[in-house]
C-alpha cells in the first residue's frame, strides 16, 4: 500500500504534462540536502527523476528515514502551505532531477487541476501519520554513569546540567550517598537569559539522593523506571562502588582531561552558571556535547581574499554560544582555522591577514610560480611561532592537494606554517610546498569546503562556510585592466580554479550539515595586491550566520528558545518501590 500518491495523480497526462513543462527544473546529486530543517523557501519541488529520502532527528539526535520520495511525489509542500520553516530534512539518495513549483505557481496550479488539492491532502495525511508513529516508537533515554572521587559531586551537577543545557531535554541526575553541597538545592537555581554554559533551569534539570543502604538490583530497577521518564539520566557512583557495569557511556570526574572546578567556578554554578571561559567551564561543555552525540565541527574553505568572512562567521558563532570542537580548513580557510585554534581571538586573525595581504604580491622570476611567497612565511613564522597542529587548543586539520598522487591530503601533526602555506598554494601562482616525500599545493583543488575532513574528526554536526559561488563567470571578474600581465594572470589562474570548485560536490554522509554562503557583491577574488580590501567581507560573513540560525538551531538544540522546551515529567510516580530518594 502506497503511503503518499504522486503530485498528478489522476491528472490527465497531457495536462500534467502541460503543467510541468512551465515549471523550472534543478538537479541535486546524491547525498545533496534538498531542503534543510528549519528552512523555509517560499517554494515546493515535484521528483522528476531519482529518489529522495524524508529524515528526522528524534529527540535523542538519531536521525530516522521516515519515508522515501519516489518520482511524482511532492516535497516541501507542507512548509509552503503553512508558510513555516521545514519540519523535516529531504537528502537526495541518487542523482536526482526536481520541478520547482513557486508559491504563486502553486495557486494557478490549484485552480486549474482540483485533483491537486486531494492529493496534497493525502501526503500531508500520510507524513503526519509517519511521524507520530516515530515519536511513539522512541527509545528510552541515554545513561551516562559517572565515577569520581569523594568531593566531585558538584563537578557530577555540572555535567548533567550541561548535558540538560546542550541538548534542551529533560535531565535527571542521580547521586548515591549524601553529597556535599546540598545539590538539592541548586536544581531550582535559574540564570537570567542569556546564559552560557554547563546549566540548566529547574524545568529541565532535577536531582535525586539516593541514601543507602541500596543493591545493585534496586538501582537497575530505579533506573528502568527514570529512562522512561527521562531524556539523559547521569548516574554518580562513589569510588567504591563496583557493581553496575551497564550504561550508554562510562565517565571518570577529575581525570581525562576534566579538571576539578575552582573555587570560583563552584561559586558561579550555585548561582546558577558555568561560564565556558574556565577551563572545567570549557571541558564539561565539551564532553556535554560528546556524551550527546553534538560535538561542532567548522568547516572553513578557500576562496582568497573572501576568507576574512569567515573571521565575521566565527565571530557570530561566538556571539550564539556555538563552540568549536573541530576546525578543518582549506587554502585562506586552513590560515584562519590554525589562527583561530593558536589564539581564540578573532581580532588578530584579521589583523595577520591584513599583514599576509601586504606582503602577499611580490612577484618572482622562479619558474616554479609568479609569486614569491618568503616574505610571508617569514612574517607568518613570526606571528604564529613553532606551535606544531596537533598542539593547537583547537583540533585542527589542514586540507592540501598531492599533485604527483592527484590526492587529497589531510595534515594535522607537524609544522603549522607549512601546513597552511601548502593548503594555499595556488598552482602557478605560490610556488608548492614540500612536506616530507609529497609535493603539496592549494587544497581547494579537491576539497574547497572540508565538512567531510571535520566529520572524519570526530563532528556530529557540521557547518561549513563555502566562499565561492556556484555559477558561471563573469568575463569582467577575471580582468584587472591597466595593472599589467602579471596581475592578470594570476587572476586567471585563481578564478580558473574557483570555476572547478563550484563543480566540486562537497558533503559529509549523513552527519547533519549546514552550509552558509556569504555574498560578497562583484570584487574578486584574484585581486592578491589588494587582499586588504576583503576586510569588508567580515560583515558578509556574520550576516550569513545569523541568515542561518533557524537551520543552524536545526542541528543544535541550545539555540532553540526555552519556551519550545517541554517542561520535564513529574517524576514521583517513577519511584515507587525504589530506594529512599529525595526531589
Amino acid at each position: 500500500m502506497r503511503a503518499t500518491r504522486s503530485f498528478f495523480e489522476g491528472v490527465p497526462p497531457d495536462a500534467a504534462e502541460a503543467a510541468l513543462e512551465t515549471l523550472d527544473r534543478r538537479r541535486f546529486p546524491a547525498g545533496t540536502v534538498i531542503v534543510a530543517e528549519g528552512d523555509y523557501r517560499e517554494e515546493m519541488y515535484v521528483l522528476r527523476e531519482g529518489t529522495a529520502h524524508i529524515v528526522l532527528v528524534d529527540r535523542k539526535g538519531a536521525e530516522h528515514v521516515v519515508s522515501t520520495v519516489d518520482p511524482g511525489e511532492a516535497i516541501g509542500e507542507m512548509s509552503l502551505l503553512t508558510q513555516t520553516p521545514a519540519s523535516a530534512t529531504v537528502r537526495a539518495a541518487e542523482d536526482v532531477e526536481l520541478a520547482v513549483v513557486q508559491g504563486s505557481q502553486l495557486e494557478a496550479l490549484l485552480d486549474a487541476l482540483p485533483q491537486l488539492q486531494r492529493n496534497l491532502l493525502a501526503t500531508l495525511s500520510a507524513r503526519l501519520a509517519r511521524v507520530t508513529r516515530l515519536a511513539l516508537h522512541e527509545q528510552p533515554g541515554k545513561l551516562v554513569i559517572a565515577e569520581g572521587a569523594d568531593g566531585e559531586e558538584l563537578l557530577g551537577h555540572a555535567l548533567a546540567a550541561s548535558i540538560a543545557w546542550h541538548t534542551r531535554g529533560s535531565t535527571l541526575h542521580i547521586v548515591l550517598g549524601n553529597p556535599s553541597p546540598d545539590l538539592e538545592s541548586l536544581a531550582t537555581v535559574a540564570p537570567e537569559p542569556p546564559f552560557r554554559g554547563a546549566r540548566a533551569t529547574g524545568a529541565e534539570l532535577m536531582v535525586a539522593e539516593l541514601d543507602g543502604p541500596f543493591a545493585p538490583e534496586q538501582i537497575e530497577t530505579t533506573l528502568q523506571e527514570v529512562l522512561h521518564t527521562y531524556d539523559h539520566v547521569l548516574l554518580q557512583l562513589p569510588p567504591t562502588w563496583t557493581g553496575l557495569a551497564h550504561g550508554d557511556r562510562r565517565v571518570r570526574l577529575g581525570s581525562s582531561g576534566i579538571p576539578r572546578l575552582s573555587g570560583e567556578d563552584a561559586a558561579s554554578l550555585e548561582q546558577g552558571l558555568l561560564p565556558p571561559r574556565g577551563a572545567a567551564g570549557a571541558a564539561v561543555g565539551a564532553l556535554a556535547r560528546e556524551l550527546t552525540n553534538l560535538k561542532v565541527g567548522i568547516a572553513l574553505g578557500a576562496g582568497s581574499l573572501r576568507g576574512y568572512a569567515h573571521v565575521g562567521a566565527l565571530r557570530a558563532l561566538e556571539r550564539h554560544g556555538i563552540p568549536v570542537d573541530y576546525l578543518a580548513g582549506t587554502s585562506v580557510g586552513a590560515i584562519v582555522a590554525a589562527l583561530y585554534a593558536r589564539y581564540g581571538d578573532l581580532d588578530r586573525v584579521a589583523d595577520f591577514l591584513d599583514g599576509l595581504g601586504g606582503r602577499m604580491f611580490r612577484p618572482t622570476v622562479s619558474s616554479k610560480s609568479l609569486l614569491s611567497t618568503r616574505a610571508m612565511r617569514r612574517f607568518a613564522r613570526k606571528e604564529f611561532g613553532e606551535v606544531p597542529l596537533e598542539e593547537l587548543p583547537i583540533a585542527v586539520a589542514v586540507v592540501a592537494t598531492d599533485v604527483d598522487a592527484q590526492d587529497e591530503v589531510v595534515l594535522r601533526r607537524g609544522d603549522s606554517v607549512a601546513a597552511v602555506f601548502a593548503s594555499g598554494a595556488v598552482p602557478g601562482v605560490f610556488p608548492a610546498v614540500r612536506i616530507g616525500n609529497r609535493t603539496l599545493v592549494d587544497g581547494g583543488i579537491v576539497n574547497p569546503v572540508p565538512t567531510s575532513v571535520a566529520v572524519s574528526m570526530g563532528a556530529d554536526v557540521v557547518i561549513g562556510i563555502r566562499l565561492v559561488h556556484s555559477g558561471g563567470v563573469q568575463a569582467d571578474e577575471i580582468s584587472e585592466e591597466g595593472e599589467g600581465p602579471v596581475p592578470s594572470a594570476v587572476a586567471a589562474i585563481v578564478r580558473s580554479i574557483e570555476l572547478m570548485q563550484t563543480r566540486i560536490t562537497t558533503g559529509s554522509g549523513s552527519i547533519p550539515t549546514i552550509f552558509v554562503t556569504p555574498e560578497f557583491g562583484s570584487l574578486p577574488a584574484g585581486k592578491l595586491r589588494h587582499f586588504r580590501e576583503g576586510r569588508r567581507f567580515v560583515a558578509a560573513g556574520e550576516e550569513a550566520v545569523e541568515a542561518a540560525l533557524p537551520r543552524l538551531a536545526a542541528a543544535l538544540p541550545w539555540l532553540r528558545p526555552l519556551d519550545l522546551v517541554a517542561p520535564t515529567p513529574e517524576p514521583a510516580a517513577s519511584y515507587a518501590g525504589s530506594p529512599a530518594a529525595r526531589h
